[in-house]
């Protein structure tokens, strides 16, 4: 019996350090499992940060971006508009009626410049002076005589 005491011991010991080799070895790939989870998310973060970086720099200056677009379509839109009158004539109307007007008033003007001159003129010019009255004729043919 003491050789089966002996035999169970030994199997005991042999099982245990079997058991602590294998804890040993399952802790050392987990360690080794948990060092390259490490490193990669160590990689990604050193991707990560740069990215968030440039993410929140588009995040700030997106409304700028906006406001600069939207200033954009208005200028456009204005110029389309401005477009849009010339072909349709208006602004040619526009301006060539207030030339029009403004020459009207400006001919308007010149013609009674004129017209008041004329009537200066006209009060101004001495009356031509008349001839002395013609003689009688029988007063001339008894003078020669």
């Amino acid at each position: 019996m003491y050789g089966l005491l002996v035999f169970v011991v030994v199997l005991l010991t042999a099982t245990l350090i079997a058991l602590i080799v294998g804890i040993v070895l399952y802790v050392r790939r987990i360690t080794q499992a948990v060092r390259e989870i490490g490193e990669a998310l160590a990689e990604v973060r050193k991707h990560v940060i740069p990215l968030s970086e440039d993410v929140r720099y588009v995040l700030v200056n997106t409304d700028g971006l906006v406001s600069s677009a939207r200033t954009t379509v208005e200028t456009v839109n204005r110029v389309a508009e401005s477009a849009e009158r010339l072909v349709e004539g208006k602004t040619i109307t526009d301006v060539a009626g207030k030339v029009v007007a403004s020459s009207r008033s400006t001919v308007v003007t010149v013609l009674e410049g004129v017209k008041e001159a004329l009537k200066a003129f006209k009060a101004a010019k001495p009356e031509p002076e008349q001839p002395p009255a013609p003689a009688d004729e029988g007063d001339a043919e008894n003078s020669g005589e």
